[in-house]
């Protein structure tokens, strides 16, 4: 384990010092929950923009391109992925083809947020309407008690 994750791990202990068992828990639930979210960001990323990865394949001629500012990557493959990212209203990549900002990392980590909270509203649902072993539906008890499962 290195320093940082040493700090971090310092940090969440000292967090969850004075804290109830009940609240430990829903904190690790969430932090669960945020780095499944960040992962599913990721692999989005991956899938949504491979040609943020593409210098990653390069052999030793290409890298040297890319480090003089050209693209070693062919004329129609450039123009569609800069079409693709115009359409997605992303900025565009350098003249290396090396990525200018993070926008797309954050489109991914928005569009994996919605996805895991339309996820859970869903489950949510289903706990509430069809599981509710406790019949709250048909009363007035928070909904909220099921979340546990």
């Amino acid at each position: 384990m290195n320093r940082w994750k040493k700090e971090d791990q310092k940090k969440k202990h000292k967090l969850r010092e004075r804290l109830s068992e009940t609240q430990i828990h829903k904190l690790d639930l969430q932090d669960a929950i945020d780095e499944a979210t960040k992962k599913l960001g990721h692999k989005l990323h991956i899938e949504l923009f491979p040609e943020e990865y593409d210098h990653m394949y390069d052999d030793h001629v290409d890298a040297r391109e890319r480090r003089l500012g050209h693209n070693p990557m062919r004329e129609e493959y450039i123009e569609r992925i800069e079409k693709k990212r115009q359409e997605l209203d992303v900025s565009p990549l350098s003249e290396s083809g090396m990525p200018q900002s993070d926008d797309t990392w954050v489109m991914c980590q928005q569009i994996a947020k919605d996805r895991v909270e339309q996820l859970r509203a869903r489950i949510d649902e289903i706990l509430h309407y069809k599981w509710d072993p406790l019949r709250l539906s048909d009363s007035n008890w928070n909904r909220w008690e099921y979340e546990g499962y």
